[in-house]
This record gives structure tokens, C-alpha cells and sequence, in this order.
């Protein structure tokens, strides 16, 4: 059995401004979450076909395009975003 281990901080100290730009970027990944998984649900309800955790990591750059408030947050955390929403629908596609 693998052990995992994970870590916990606590941000102290910051400024009004890196408040803000937090905020913004929780929401932009709320939003990608959200959109991907919609995307996901609207394709495979339209054709009985499931996209794959690619396929919506390969639409990224147009939702920047489309969306220009979510070029702020930096791309790997949009793409982990997408991964953890994709593991978690995979039970639900199946």
C-alpha cells in the first residue's frame, strides 16, 4: 500500500493585490472545472461518446481565446484543474 502524503500552509501576510489575483485565479479554475465538465456531459449526451481528459485539455486555448480573463492563471494549473475534473466524471461516463 502506497502512503500518501500531502501538506497544508497558510498564506500570511499578503497584500491586498495578491489577495485578489488568488481570488481571480480560484474562480477562473472554478469556471474551467465547470465548463469542461459541461462540455464533457453536453458531448456525450449529443453523441454517446465520452471526451477524453485530452480532448479537453486540447480545448484550453480556445477558452482563452473566448473567455480573455482566464490567461491570467497559468496554463498547468488550468490543465490540473481539467485532470482532477475528469477523474472525478470518469465513474459517471462508465
Amino acid at each position: 500500500m502506497r502512503t500518501i502524503k500531502t501538506y497544508k500552509y497558510k498564506l500570511r501576510n499578503l497584500s491586498s493585490r495578491q489577495k485578489n489575483q488568488l481570488n481571480n485565479w480560484i474562480g477562473s479554475c472554478r469556471f474551467v472545472y465547470n465548463h469542461a465538465l459541461d462540455t464533457a456531459q453536453f458531448v456525450y449526451q449529443t453523441s454517446k461518446k465520452g471526451m477524453s481528459i485530452y480532448d479537453l485539455q486540447f480545448l484550453l486555448p480556445t477558452w482563452k481565446r473566448e473567455f480573455d480573463w482566464i490567461k491570467d492563471v497559468p496554463s498547468q494549473s488550468l490543465q490540473d484543474v481539467i485532470e482532477r475534473m475528469g477523474k472525478a466524471y470518469q465513474p459517471f461516463k462508465n
